[in-house]
């Protein structure tokens, strides 16, 4: 067995003051002991606050051989066993003290700890610490602990969860991994968790220190943005972009803030800025699409989703949403009397929400849309309604299979427009 010293980290972890609370926690019990009993276990204590761990197990022991169910002592000789690299010694006496008071958090704590550091047990050191939160729905080291295991682990949600209660119920986490969760994992995070504020207060120590780094800037911004906090977020971009005015990723983000906050133009010109840096910035693309298509610029919506695909792949949504796009247009077209045109247009809604069925048949808004697209071209080129529909393009065929497949507005476009 591996018997080298555990060290004891007082400042992040406190496992001291985790040790220590058991007394506190049993001071009524403890005034019941008798005197010498004590006076025994008190020594233990003074030797075990001087870090004197050798010197602390004997007056344990003193105190257990007057008392042989003495579940504090054999807690508190347990950690000192642990604090000398004495495992074996040491799991024996958290199991003692567990079997004496089963309801022991402060020893399965411990016992979860030992597992951890001393025996590499990270499973058996989950269940002990997760016991010990059970007992202790509060115990901030239990969280922090667990967390630790969940994060290196690669549990990166089971890590927010417990970093968060770690936070809230008053241990002092470390920053740096609540900033790199915060980085990687932003589809992982709600407000709740405050990890984003613990990666804020990071990366603000960071610029501190380092002055001037365009690098945390801009992903300080990206954890305001995530936030919320839309207008400080667009301030950290623009204080990345004065030392880096050439990283698209910066335009975009800025973007993005712009967009939630209703500034479209503003946004569109920093898409347009990062695709200028960077001319298969996909991403980049789609978004401005989306931010042309609220000021109703359709076709330049359109044009910027074809780039879309072009970089990125087929997608069933994007064909659809060009589909609804040439479908505005073409109505625009048609209110405006120019027929020919809403026609092409129609036409062209047509071809890609056949498309987006190519790759998803079972797509319900799509057959609904292209029924009612159909239907328009019909009514437009043969003046179609119902009564005289003549469904060689498909119309009611559509309807009816996008109320097969759930779409609830495919009714009453059947009832409308078929028999």
């Amino acid at each position: 067995m591996n018997n080298s010293i555990i060290p004891i980290n007082k400042e992040q972890f406190g496992i001291r003051h985790a040790s220590n609370k058991i007394s506190f926690i049993n001071k009524i019990l403890f005034n019941l002991i008798d005197k010498e009993t004590k006076l025994c276990f008190e020594k233990g204590e003074q030797h075990f606050d001087n870090e004197e761990f050798g010197e602390s197990i004997i007056w344990y022991s003193k105190a257990i051989g007057h008392k042989s169910n003495f579940a504090m002592a054999y807690c508190k000789r347990a950690y000192a066993y642990l604090f000398t690299g004495v495992y074996s010694a040491a799991i024996n006496d958290f199991n003692k003290a567990i079997e004496l008071k089963p309801e022991y958090n402060d020893a399965y704590f411990g016992r979860g700890y030992l597992k951890e550091f001393g025996l590499k047990d990270f499973e058996g050191a989950i269940i002990d610490y997760t016991k010990a939160i059970e007992l202790e729905p509060k115990d901030a080291h239990a969280y922090m602990f667990r967390g630790k295991i969940y994060y290196n682990t690669g549990n990166l949600k089971g890590a927010i969860e417990d970093y968060a209660k770690a936070s809230k119920f008053g241990c002092g986490v470390e920053l740096k991994p609540l900033y790199e969760i915060a980085m990687s994992k932003f589809e992982l995070l709600t407000e709740e968790f405050h990890i984003e504020y613990c990666a804020i207060e990071y990366l603000s120590n960071e610029i501190i220190k380092q002055k001037n780094i365009a690098e945390l800037y801009f992903k300080r911004g990206k954890v305001k943005n995530k936030l919320k906090d839309y207008n400080n977020a667009i301030t950290d971009f623009c204080l990345a972009i004065e030392q880096k005015k050439n990283d698209a990723e910066i335009y975009f983000n800025r973007g993005l803030s712009k967009d939630n906050l209703e500034d479209t133009v503003g946004a569109i010109n920093d898409y347009s800025k990062a695709i200028e840096l960077k001319n298969d910035y996909s991403i980049a693309y789609n978004n401005r699409a989306y931010s042309k298509s609220a000021l109703k610029d359709f076709e330049s919506a359109i044009e910027d989703l074809k780039k879309y695909i072009q970089f990125n792949g087929e997608e069933k949504a994007i064909y659809y949403d060009i589909g609804l796009f040439y479908y505005n247009i073409a109505t625009n077209e048609y209110n405006s009397k120019n027929n020919d045109e809403a026609i092409f247009n129609y036409k062209q809604s047509v071809i890609y929400f056949t498309k987006a069925i190519e790759i998803d048949n079972c797509y319900a808004k799509a057959f609904g849309n292209r029924g009612q697209t159909k239907r328009m071209l019909a009514y437009i080129t043969n003046g179609e309604t119902k009564g005289n529909l003549n469904d060689n393009d498909g119309v009611c065929a559509d309807f009816n299979k996008a109320h097969e497949l759930g779409d609830n507005r495919a009714l009453g476009w059947l009832n409308q427009w078929c028999d």
